[in-house]
């Protein structure tokens, strides 16, 4: 018998955890806090984790304009 593993967190890191643990574990169970999983990812440069900048956080921010006001946590 197989035993379950349990991932914190469903970020990037913990996306790519359970996506091994699960192709060579068994049964896999995340946990996330937030309504949906990968949320910061699709802030990256094509969902790739890529996400960087030369401005000043609070200038890039203002760049995204509603959705900065989540990006600024980020950064």
């Amino acid at each position: 018998m197989k035993t379950a593993i349990c991932i914190i967190g469903a970020g990037p890191a913990g996306l790519m955890a359970a996506i091994h643990a699960a192709a060579s574990r068994g049964p896999v169970h995340v946990v996330e806090t937030n309504a949906a999983a990968g949320r910061k990812l699709l802030l990256t440069g094509g969902g790739r984790c890529n996400f960087t900048h030369a401005a000043a956080p609070e200038e890039l921010a203002r760049a995204f304009g509603k959705a900065g006001r989540f990006l600024r946590h980020s950064l």
